[in-house]
């Protein structure tokens, strides 16, 4: 699956315009922002609404409002709009809301759910009262909540049903009014819960007693950051879009009739896109789409209804500006969908807004405006400083100038956070390297030393929104200089590069692309063009695999990886120019993704450390001499232990100088780490030895920019709260990751000031992972 945000990249969503991150953050990483305005293609509709202007709504013009916000809850109940909950608040939110039609109104319940975001709500008409069900308690899903609470209106009560769906985040909720239930479908919630990636296509009732799995012939694909609406007049639930477990952006449309789900096809439909809205405006029949995050460039201001049959693209002017993770519900007094806040271009927003199915209103005494303002970095490093703990960066080891250079990564937990930082380590110390131009911040990238023309070659990864790049860059020790070749390799993460000294070529392959979870091609680079070569055998697609060149024998030496089917691959393959050729020794690693490899001259053996598998991180060594692997040292019963921690998405290269396998940061179960480590034959030893993770709160999952995530099982969180306190939910995995595909197969990155540092939306979540 795709993270982290994932995103978390979970994907996670995130991005330049992120709510104020705790201090131990802000000292660890300023932020800046960065502007993706996306706007929804064009059409005019046939048939226009016939309600007149004469009995459009009276502008809005409340003198409050809720603080802005993203990833909360809204619904509709007992003549009032039913807010909860999101990012915002100087953290997360735990308040509730209520809106008449003219004026917010704060509730203050003695008792609340705890604080949460990536939850969903939805009125129960027959019952009178709100279902609120999981969520995150932080922006990073450090746990995932599975509980379930009622609003009645003035007070907030916690149910104890005898079942209940798995904790999760990132799903949604609709009444099915016809049949009396709340039905929840999707989301995230861990690989055990649902297997193989953690994201679901479970469909839950809720009758307001208890929970219960509901097991249609067909059902949607797995999915986060979709939407649902009841369709009144036709009795089914309609859902829109998301992510998919491959990080691909989703325009599907299905509908639930009370016995299973059925996918409609019509030939016009929304562009791709995730976290997006819908509801139902049960006075015209229609179901209303607004914005969201995807094709439409970033975020989306497009307007869409769908009829039952077709969906039609409305043009109002004005409209509420671009945003993703809002919320709309449909106040029925007032004939109108209601939108509010969101995450746009300048921050988070507290913004109302209302569609009549002529035109959006705003509220004439209040504008968008965000309650913080991108980050600027203020602090400049010094040499004496160290890298920040990350995940998904690339080290490479420059011969000429001995010294090992790092280029950007993961910053958090859930790819929420991309660097563009370059760092050298000069076998004593680190020392931070500024220049301008910079190329974008991103993870998943490849990275190799060109010896023969002196320059590091840097190609690909996910960007600060999970799209993957197609860019490449090289850096003479000075600068960074963009490339522009006459052909490049489709964009891509988590792809491999490595330098062959025979033949004088960088060479790539695999990865995850834009439109395909697992590419499994072979490139080129000769510091002017890409070639694609075509042998008659390749090693099958795959992402988050490792690479090395064996200068003694002139052979490029693969190990692992992940592939499309779910499964951790444990094969070996050689390239020697001209031909893939899978090598069977008697022994081999387990299978696994996120390791690293890096080949050491002067034992003239490829060195492998740790990774990921379905159990969780890896901290074992192993050697390949060409002929057999041998491990080296490992977890018990293997006698020797490993002293690093087990961790995925590191990085690793020979130090020539030193004689040294040097190994730096990953994701060790979700804590990130910027520990440097050398391997020398015989024992790791810690080098510069400062380093501390990064400060995480609960534990999270081992989140890599992978399409699949690895996390450990979870559990599901069901707190007990009290008037004077609120509870801490027990950690509970989350998407690795999940880095969020776009449908841009190449992009042309803007080059960025130094020192950069974005926010990205990941489901995952996005991230990838």
């Amino acid at each position: 699956m795709w993270i982290p945000g994932p995103e978390p990249a979970m994907e996670r969503s995130p991005d330049p315009t992120h709510r104020p991150l705790p201090l131990w953050w802000l000292v660890l990483s300023a932020l800046v922002a960065l502007v993706f305005l996306g706007a929804g293609l064009t059409q005019a509709r046939t048939g226009e609404a016939t309600r007149s202007a004469g009995n459009r709504i009276p502008p809005l013009t409340p003198a409050v409002a809720p603080p802005a916000r993203a990833s909360h809850a809204l619904t509709y109940a007992n003549g009032a709009g039913v807010l909860f909950g999101g990012e915002g608040c100087d953290g997360t939110c735990e308040d509730t809301w209520q809106w008449d039609g003219s004026t917010w109104t704060q509730a203050h319940p003695t008792l609340a759910p705890p604080a949460r975001e990536y939850h969903a709500l939805a009125y129960d008409s027959d019952r009178g009262n709100t279902v609120l069900f999981g969520g995150c308690p932080d922006f990073y899903c450090s746990s995932l909540w599975g509980d379930t609470w009622i609003w009645d209106g003035t007070a907030w009560t916690q149910t104890s049903p005898p079942a209940a769906p798995p904790a999760r985040a990132y799903h949604a909720l609709a009444y099915d009014a016809a049949r009396r239930m709340t039905l929840l479908f999707g989301g995230y919630a861990g690989e055990t819960a649902c297997p193989p990636s953690g994201y679901c296509h479970d469909l839950w009732a809720w009758d307001g007693n208890t929970w219960a799995q509901v097991s249609p012939p067909t059902s949607p694909s797995a999915r986060i950051g979709h939407a649902l609406a009841y369709d009144g007049a036709r009795g089914v639930i309609v859902l829109f879009g998301g992510y998919d477990s491959n990080g691909a952006l989703l325009n599907d449309t299905w509908e639930w009739n009370g016995s299973t789900w059925v996918q409609t096809n019509p030939s016009l439909k929304p562009l791709r896109r995730a976290y997006h809205a819908l509801a139902y405006d049960s006075a015209r029949g229609v179901t209303v789409l607004f914005g969201g995050t995807g094709d439409c460039g970033g975020y989306c201001s497009d307007t869409w209804e769908w009829d039952g049959t077709t969906w039609t693209q409305r043009t109002p002017d004005p409209t509420p500006p671009p945003r993703r993770r809002h919320a709309l519900t449909y106040d029925v007094a007032r004939g109108a969908v209601v939108l509010f806040g969101g995450e746009g271009a300048s921050g988070l927003l507290n913004d109302t807004w209302e569609w009549d199915g002529l035109a959006w209103r705003q509220p004439q005494a209040q504008t968008p405006t965000p309650t913080h303002t991108p980050f600027v970095a203020t602090a400049t490093p010094t040499p004496t400083d160290r890298p920040a703990a990350r995940q998904a960066h690339a080290l490479a080891y420059d011969e000429q100038r001995q010294l090992a250079l790092l280029f950007g990564g993961c910053l958090d937990a859930l790819c929420a956070i991309v660097d563009n930082d370059t760092w050298e380590w000069n076998g004593s110390a680190w020392v931070w390297r500024p220049s301008t131009p910079l190329p974008p911040a991103r993870s998943g990238q490849g990275l190799a030393y060109d010896q023969a023309r002196q320059r590091m070659v840097l190609f690909g990864g996910l960007d600060s929104y999970g799209g993957r790049l197609g860019d490449t860059w090289e850096w003479d020790g000075t600068a960074w200089v963009e490339r522009t070749p006459p052909s490049s390799p489709p964009g891509r993460s988590n792809h491999t590069l490595a330098y062959d000294g025979a033949r004088h070529v960088t060479v790539l392959f695999g990865g995850s692309g834009v439109s395909e979870p697992d590419l499994g091609d072979t490139w080129e680079w000769d510091g002017m063009t890409w070639t694609q070569r075509t042998p008659a055998v390749s090693p099958p697609g795959r992402h988050g695999h490792a690479l090395a060149y064996d200068s003694r024998r002139g052979v490029l030496v693969l190990f692992g990886g992940f592939n499309a089917s779910a499964q951790y691959l444990a094969d070996t393959w050689e390239w020697d120019g001209t031909t893939w050729v899978q090598r069977t020794p008697v022994t081999s690693p387990p299978p696994r993704r996120g390791h690293a490899l890096a080949y050491d001259n002067q034992r003239q053996v490829i060195v492998l450390f740790g990774g990921t598998d379905e159990n969780g991180d890896l901290a074992d060594t192993w050697e390949w001499d060409g002929t057999a692997w041998t491990q080296r040292c490992g977890p018990s019963p293997f006698p020797v232990p490993c002293a690093p921690a087990p961790r995925s998405q590191h990085a690793l290269a020979y130090d020539s100088q030193a004689h040294l396998a040097i190994l730096f940061g990953g994701s060790s179960q979700g804590t990130l780490r910027n520990d440097l480590w050398g391997w020398d034959g015989n024992a790791w030893i810690a080098l510069n030895t400062a380093a501390t993770p990064t400060p995480t709160g609960t534990p999270a999952p081992s989140p890599t920019p992978f399409p699949t995530t690895t996390p450990t099982p979870p559990g599901t969180v069901t707190p007990t709260a009290t008037p004077t306190a609120t509870p801490t939910p027990t950690a509970t995995t989350l998407p690795t990751s999940t880095p969020i595909a776009t449908a841009t197969p190449s992009l042309t990155p803007t080059a960025t000031p130094a020192g950069t540092r974005y926010l990205v939306f990941i489901p995952l979540l996005v991230h990838e992972r």
